[in-house]
């Protein structure tokens, strides 16, 4: 098997996985919004969301990949309508993660936005903008949609916090690393 690390950028408007994969010096992903009008709203569109976590584990098994760590960005405290404050949507992204793996790896690491954009950019007042443009200069990876970089920088998040290793040109790395709570909801005994 080869090692992977995951990162989500969740929202009904912009749902990304990225899978990346240093092995391979390769990182896969996917896209999906939830519009209310087609997904309807409650049951229905976290159904939508469960089924598209599903079919991404289930490539991730395929491809024969060992998915180490997984970071997940936790809720913006001012999104539109705090929909995904109230937790559905993280929980249903929570409760599928066990479904596909086992633990330690099916509880992960939440991140915040800020903790996110100081990881990638070095300052956690960056813009979609400036975290586009941080994970290319970082890391050579263009993304022209938003959610999509996030997941990337979340992806190497993942990575950082299961080896403990970040890039000592960029100290703030370390100090974002240090402050995340890994496998944030695992219990002690679990």
């Amino acid at each position: 098997m080869t090692d992977a690390y995951m990162g989500i950028d969740q929202s009904f408007g912009g749902f990304a996985i990225v899978v990346w994969v240093p092995e391979w010096q390769k990182a896969d992903y996917d896209l999906k919004a939830y519009p209310a009008k087609n997904y309807g709203s409650g049951v229905d569109r976290l159904k939508a969301v469960t089924e598209h976590i599903v079919d991404v584990t289930h490539d991730i098994h395929k491809k024969d990949l060992d998915v180490k760590h997984i970071c997940m960005e936790g809720y913006a405290r001012n999104s539109r309508f705090r929909r995904e404050e109230a937790g559905e949507l993280g929980a249903t992204v929570k409760l599928t993660l066990t479904a596909a793996f086992g633990k330690p790896v099916s509880y992960p690491t939440i991140v915040a936005p800020t903790q996110l954009k100081q990881y990638v950019t070095g300052t956690a007042k960056a813009s979609k903008d400036d975290m586009k443009r941080g994970v290319h200069s970082k890391w050579g990876e263009l993304y022209f949609n938003d959610n999509l970089a996030d997941a990337y920088g979340l992806a190497r998040m993942a990575e950082a916090v299961a080896t403990g290793q970040t890039n000592p040109d960029n100290l703030y790395e370390a100090e974002v690393v240090a402050r995340l709570n890994g496998h944030t909801e695992m219990p002690a005994a679990a």
